[in-house]
């Protein structure tokens, strides 16, 4: 990762903190491990649904979090972190990255926060069992 100067890192704090105010899902993973090919087929994977996933500096991401609702997950943000996050459907979000670490053990799942609720890998496997929004019968809604 390139050294940053001041202004990039306020305007990269500023921008990831504006995704985490409106996120309704949040996967933190350590990615050591991946090559560029499968780090990009993670991101291909998430933008079809119109997710994203962001590498990060734990500190500038600690930053960012501040004043929002990932705020409550600063103990995960050590080491290494890539971002996954979802603004619509936070089960979505959850089965997409536990998907794609099935098939690429390499990729680390640290946590998350699903609707502002820290969630451990266990708890986040449990969410991925859960129907997705755009699959639920329009009463259940």
């Amino acid at each position: 990762m390139k050294e940053l100067n001041k202004e990039e890192k306020i305007r990269v704090v500023s921008e990831l903190q504006e995704k985490f105010a409106k996120a309704k899902g949040v996967v933190f993973t350590d990615y050591r491990g991946l090559n560029v090919e499968e780090i990009t087929e993670l991101r291909n994977s998430l933008r079809s649904d119109e997710l994203e996933y962001k590498v990060i500096k734990n500190t500038l991401a600690k930053r960012a979090a501040e004043g929002t609702s990932v705020d409550v997950a600063k103990d995960i943000l050590v080491g290494p972190i890539g971002v996954a996050i979802g603004y619509d459907d936070p089960v979505l979000l959850v089965k997409k990255v536990l998907a794609f670490n099935k098939d690429n053990d390499k990729l680390e799942i640290k946590g998350g926060i699903v609707e502002g609720v820290v969630c451990d890998v266990k708890q986040m496997t449990a969410i991925s069992k859960l129907p997705s929004r755009e699959i639920q019968p329009a009463a259940a809604r």
